[in-house]
């Protein structure tokens, strides 16, 4: 843990603070012989303390905000179901990382990726193949394993990242020697490499994501199955790199991947269980089946998170989800304990997650200090919490409560409480 800053100086409404004539004099002379001489500066330092000594910071006795903390009556989200641990749900025994593969990618994934992969190369090498696009080389329909080779070789290239394509086959022994694809071969089927079937027409431009139709849907399906998921997950944001381009990619400069497509998942301990793509000019994908209808108003990034948290099986089941300030707020944590959905995380402040009227800004607060109040409405009610750290930290949960010490060194009606 970083080592935490000191206490300010408390302001007790008193006169301004003055030096006297001597020792302002001597700070002035410390000042600019600071830069030059750390040792005199440091001798003029001790007889300023010796002609000013430091107040002291005064207690914190009646020096708490008057705002009201977080009534002894609240109680957190009670689930209906005890807490559980995941069970991988695989239809065999995988001894091996290609039979957990072959869970998820089996021949019908590769049969659809042939097959629309072939048409595609078809319509465009036809008798008059589209301007601009040559056909120099000749061109076979592609097998079941060409295409398995093909995808083995982007995961190899995925583990071992290099600057160019070609060099990956400087050292064939790398990518398995003579099994391997040969550069040419594999440039022709990542050209025409197609997951959609060829005769779909007519999409619309917001539903961008369905290029991934059926391989999307056949994952998804895939990666619920194969995993039923403990009682504690998390909602993030992932980005997907991808530097061509595209107006669905974000850029985001503080991300370790500064550039790519975003999505949004539900995952468990690291396993992604189900997933949303967003786009930045087509705004979040939510499945028609899928759509919000509470009385409770949400954005639509709460919705999508919404859609993504009920596809749990939450009816049979005990779930707690946490996630960071980008997606909390009040509404969205209100409309979830009503599910029997328990929901925790970092809030910001403002209207939506953490009020300013609650905000402890009380000058000089110790560290490691926690208030809160109650929010929300009186059938869902929600805690927020402020932490202070080096900063204030300010936290949304329906699934804990506060405890009362026994010695405070704060006021009495307004003890320090912690979680």
């Amino acid at each position: 843990m970083p080592q935490r800053k000191p206490l300010r100086t408390l302001s007790n409404n008193s006169s301004p603070v003055t030096r006297s004539h001597a020792a302002r004099k001597l700070y002035a002379t410390q000042k600019r012989a600071t830069s030059r001489a750390p040792k005199t500066a440091k001798r003029i330092s001790k007889a300023i303390d010796i002609l000013d000594p430091p107040r002291q910071p005064p207690s914190l006795e009646n020096q708490y905000t008057t705002r009201p903390e977080i009534p002894d009556t609240f109680i957190p989200l009670q689930h209906y179901f005890s807490p559980h641990e995941a069970q991988p749900t695989l239809s065999s025994d995988p001894s091996t990382p290609y039979d957990v593969f072959s869970e998820f990618w089996d021949d019908t994934v590769f049969a659809t990726l042939v097959a629309n992969t072939n048409e595609y190369a078809a319509k465009m090498r036809g008798p008059i193949p589209p301007p601009g696009h040559s056909c120099l080389r000749q061109w076979k329909p592609a097998t079941m394993r060409e295409m398995q080779k093909f995808v083995a070789q982007i995961i190899f290239m995925g583990v071992h990242g290099c600057r160019s394509l070609v060099e990956f086959w400087r050292q064939p022994a790398q990518i398995g020697g003579k099994e391997r694809l040969s550069l040419e071969r594999f440039q022709q089927i990542k050209r025409y490499l197609h997951i959609e079937p060829v005769q779909v027409e007519g999409r619309k431009d917001s539903e961008w994501w369905r290029k991934l139709e059926p391989l999307h849907s056949i994952l998804k399906e895939r990666f619920q199955r194969a995993l039923k998921p403990g009682s504690d997950l998390a909602v993030d944001e992932m980005m997907v790199r991808f530097g061509g381009r595209s107006k669905h990619t974000y850029r985001m400069p503080n991300k370790p991947i500064t550039q790519g497509y975003r999505i949004f998942a539900l995952c468990w301990k690291g396993y992604t269980w189900n997933w949303l793509y967003t786009s930045r000019a087509a705004g979040i994908q939510i499945p028609d089946q899928q759509h919000y209808h509470g009385s409770t108003h949400l954005t639509p990034t709460s919705i999508a998170i919404h859609d993504l948290i009920t596809s749990l099986p939450y009816h049979t089941h005990q779930f707690n989800v946490y996630m960071d300030n980008y997606f909390s707020n009040i509404a969205l944590f209100q409309v979830l304990r009503e599910l029997r959905i328990g929901a925790c995380g970092t809030a910001r402040q403002n209207k939506n997650a953490f009020l300013s009227d609650i905000h402890n800004d009380f000058p000089g607060l110790p560290w490691n200090h926690l208030s809160g109040a109650q929010v929300g409405s009186i059938s869902n009610p929600i805690l927020a919490l402020q932490w202070e750290d080096s900063g204030s930290v300010h936290m949304l949960s329906t699934i804990h409560e506060m405890h009362q010490q026994k010695n405070s060194i704060l006021h009495p009606h307004a003890s320090e409480r912690t979680l």
